[in-house]
């Protein structure tokens, strides 16, 4: 009986193909990536001035993409999935530009920003309200 196999593991390709072209177009990860870079963070209280562990820190736009992922993919309250996620997940590489932040970084950003990050939820639904979508 004959079975579907698989690649070898060893084997180098030919043709490695990068993030960019590994996203379709029309793939949600590029809405949150627009949304969060037009996005005035100072406005909503994102503080862009901390180190963390004596190296720098960072920036809260890309930790708020990473909550927005979470969030539209029913991760909200876990750190240790968003930070695998950032890991082996070609999405998350892509829209963090393969930044890997740790659950650390992913907890005490939310700790320390969860209002702004609560601004920033009302500001994306509220193109929904004004459709009358919510």
């Amino acid at each position: 009986m004959k079975y579907l196999t698989g690649e070898d593991r060893w084997k180098i390709p030919l043709f490695v193909g990068c993030l960019k072209e590994a996203i379709d177009q029309d793939n949600e990860i590029r809405l949150i990536y627009n949304f969060a870079n037009v996005l005035p963070s100072a406005d909503f209280g994102l503080k862009a001035d901390r180190v963390e562990n004596n190296r720098p820190a960072y920036h809260p736009a890309d930790l708020l993409k990473l909550h927005l992922y979470g969030y539209l993919n029913r991760m909200r309250s876990s750190s240790s999935q968003l930070e695998k996620k950032c890991k082996h997940n070609p999405e998350v590489r892509w829209l963090l530009k393969s930044l890997a932040s740790g659950h650390n970084t992913i907890i005490n950003f939310r700790k320390n920003d969860l209002e702004a990050i609560r601004k920033v939820f009302q500001a994306m639904a509220e193109p929904g309200k004004r459709f009358d979508l919510l």
